[in-house]
Protein backbone atom coordinates (compact mmCIF):
# COMPACT_ATOMS: atom_id res chain seq x y z
CA UNK A 1 0.00 0.00 0.00
CA UNK A 2 1.06 3.17 -0.46
CA UNK A 3 0.27 6.88 0.83
CA UNK A 4 2.17 9.48 -0.09
CA UNK A 5 0.26 12.04 1.78
CA UNK A 6 1.80 10.58 4.82
CA UNK A 7 5.10 10.30 3.29
CA UNK A 8 5.17 6.60 3.03
CA UNK A 9 4.78 3.49 1.00
CA UNK A 10 5.63 0.22 0.92
CA UNK A 11 8.51 -1.30 -1.74
CA UNK A 12 8.00 -4.49 -3.86
CA UNK A 13 10.71 -7.05 -3.41
CA UNK A 14 9.30 -8.44 -6.48
CA UNK A 15 10.62 -7.66 -9.68
CA UNK A 16 8.41 -5.68 -11.95
CA UNK A 17 7.34 -9.07 -14.25
CA UNK A 18 3.78 -8.69 -16.29
CA UNK A 19 1.63 -11.66 -15.14
CA UNK A 20 0.00 -13.65 -17.94
CA UNK A 21 -3.41 -12.44 -15.84
CA UNK A 22 -4.45 -10.12 -12.84
CA UNK A 23 -5.48 -12.81 -10.43
CA UNK A 24 -2.25 -14.49 -10.46
CA UNK A 25 -0.46 -12.05 -9.95
CA UNK A 26 -2.25 -10.82 -7.11
CA UNK A 27 -2.28 -14.43 -5.62
CA UNK A 28 1.61 -13.90 -5.92
CA UNK A 29 1.50 -10.26 -4.53
CA UNK A 30 3.04 -8.83 -8.00
CA UNK A 31 -0.26 -6.83 -8.29
CA UNK A 32 1.54 -3.39 -7.78
CA UNK A 33 4.02 -4.28 -10.41
CA UNK A 34 1.81 -5.37 -12.77
CA UNK A 35 -0.35 -2.06 -12.08
CA UNK A 36 2.94 -0.59 -12.45
CA UNK A 37 3.54 -2.24 -16.19
CA UNK A 38 0.34 -1.37 -17.40
CA UNK A 39 0.60 2.22 -16.30
CA UNK A 40 3.84 2.34 -18.58
CA UNK A 41 2.32 1.18 -20.96
CA UNK A 42 -0.38 4.00 -21.22
CA UNK A 43 2.43 6.67 -20.46
CA UNK A 44 4.12 5.02 -23.85
CA UNK A 45 1.18 5.30 -25.58
CA UNK A 46 0.11 9.26 -24.11
CA UNK A 47 0.75 11.62 -26.60
CA UNK A 48 0.64 9.32 -29.72
CA UNK A 49 -1.61 10.68 -33.06
CA UNK A 50 -3.65 9.05 -35.56
CA UNK A 51 -2.87 10.11 -38.52
CA UNK A 52 -4.54 9.63 -42.13
CA UNK A 53 -3.17 11.04 -45.15
CA UNK A 54 -4.74 10.80 -48.56
CA UNK A 55 -1.99 11.07 -51.95
CA UNK A 56 -2.12 10.88 -55.43
CA UNK A 57 0.05 7.66 -57.05
CA UNK A 58 1.98 7.43 -60.09
CA UNK A 59 -0.77 6.82 -63.02
CA UNK A 60 -3.56 8.49 -60.82
CA UNK A 61 -3.74 5.56 -57.95
CA UNK A 62 -5.91 7.03 -55.06
CA UNK A 63 -3.44 5.99 -51.67
CA UNK A 64 -4.55 6.21 -48.45
CA UNK A 65 -2.11 6.31 -45.86
CA UNK A 66 -2.45 5.65 -42.20
CA UNK A 67 0.21 6.15 -39.43
CA UNK A 68 0.90 6.47 -35.53
CA UNK A 69 3.26 9.14 -34.62
CA UNK A 70 4.87 10.83 -31.54
CA UNK A 71 4.99 13.97 -33.92
CA UNK A 72 2.77 14.80 -36.75
CA UNK A 73 4.82 17.49 -37.97
CA UNK A 74 7.93 15.27 -38.68
CA UNK A 75 6.05 12.16 -39.87
CA UNK A 76 3.68 14.26 -42.62
CA UNK A 77 7.19 16.29 -43.83
CA UNK A 78 8.58 12.86 -44.08
CA UNK A 79 5.50 11.47 -45.89
CA UNK A 80 5.63 14.32 -48.30
CA UNK A 81 9.55 13.83 -49.00
CA UNK A 82 8.43 9.77 -50.02
CA UNK A 83 5.92 10.78 -52.19
CA UNK A 84 7.79 13.48 -54.23
CA UNK A 85 10.88 11.21 -54.61
CA UNK A 86 8.69 8.33 -55.92
CA UNK A 87 6.55 10.48 -58.29
CA UNK A 88 3.72 11.00 -55.72
CA UNK A 89 1.53 14.04 -54.75
CA UNK A 90 -0.23 15.27 -51.79
CA UNK A 91 -3.81 15.37 -51.60
CA UNK A 92 -6.10 17.43 -49.57
CA UNK A 93 -8.22 16.38 -46.81
CA UNK A 94 -11.54 14.13 -48.68
CA UNK A 95 -10.21 14.34 -52.29
CA UNK A 96 -9.25 10.74 -52.13
CA UNK A 97 -11.21 9.22 -48.92
CA UNK A 98 -14.01 9.71 -51.33
CA UNK A 99 -12.67 6.69 -53.77
CA UNK A 100 -13.29 4.47 -50.45
CA UNK A 101 -15.41 2.87 -47.66
CA UNK A 102 -14.10 2.45 -44.87
CA UNK A 103 -14.76 -1.17 -43.32
CA UNK A 104 -16.89 -2.06 -40.47
CA UNK A 105 -12.87 -2.35 -38.94
CA UNK A 106 -10.87 0.45 -39.16
CA UNK A 107 -11.79 1.73 -35.91
CA UNK A 108 -10.43 -1.23 -34.53
CA UNK A 109 -6.81 -1.23 -35.55
CA UNK A 110 -7.93 -3.34 -38.50
CA UNK A 111 -5.66 -6.14 -39.77
CA UNK A 112 -3.11 -4.61 -43.24
CA UNK A 113 -5.71 -4.79 -46.05
CA UNK A 114 -9.09 -4.60 -43.83
CA UNK A 115 -9.07 -1.12 -43.28
CA UNK A 116 -10.26 0.72 -46.30
CA UNK A 117 -11.63 -0.62 -49.42
CA UNK A 118 -11.84 0.47 -53.20
CA UNK A 119 -14.91 1.47 -54.60
CA UNK A 120 -13.53 1.29 -57.68
CA UNK A 121 -10.13 -0.40 -58.89
CA UNK A 122 -8.23 2.20 -61.08
CA UNK A 123 -6.49 1.06 -64.08
CA UNK A 124 -2.81 1.14 -64.35
CA UNK A 125 -0.29 0.98 -67.07
CA UNK A 126 3.01 -0.87 -66.62
CA UNK A 127 5.35 1.32 -66.36
CA UNK A 128 3.37 3.10 -63.64
CA UNK A 129 2.52 -0.11 -61.63
CA UNK A 130 6.56 -0.29 -60.94
CA UNK A 131 6.68 3.14 -59.68
CA UNK A 132 3.50 2.60 -57.73
CA UNK A 133 5.25 -0.76 -56.06
CA UNK A 134 8.30 1.20 -55.49
CA UNK A 135 6.24 4.15 -53.76
CA UNK A 136 4.21 1.42 -51.90
CA UNK A 137 7.55 -0.39 -50.58
CA UNK A 138 8.87 3.04 -49.53
CA UNK A 139 5.67 4.64 -47.47
CA UNK A 140 5.40 0.75 -45.75
CA UNK A 141 8.94 1.11 -44.86
CA UNK A 142 8.31 4.60 -42.62
CA UNK A 143 8.62 3.43 -39.01
CA UNK A 144 5.35 5.60 -38.02
CA UNK A 145 3.04 3.59 -41.39
CA UNK A 146 0.98 1.53 -40.17
CA UNK A 147 -0.99 0.52 -43.42
CA UNK A 148 -1.34 1.87 -47.23
CA UNK A 149 -4.47 0.93 -49.11
CA UNK A 150 -4.50 2.14 -52.94
CA UNK A 151 -7.31 1.46 -55.50
CA UNK A 152 -4.83 0.53 -57.98
CA UNK A 153 -5.78 -2.77 -59.87
CA UNK A 154 -2.40 -4.97 -59.98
Amino acid sequence: LTDRRQGWRLVSTQPPVMADDPESAFKEGRMKAFREQIQSFVEAAHGLENLIMEAYGPGGAALIIEAITDNKNRTVHEIKKILSDNQGKWAESGSVRWAFDPSPFVEQNAPKGEGWRAKFLQTVNDADKNKLRLLLEALENHDDVQAVYTNANF
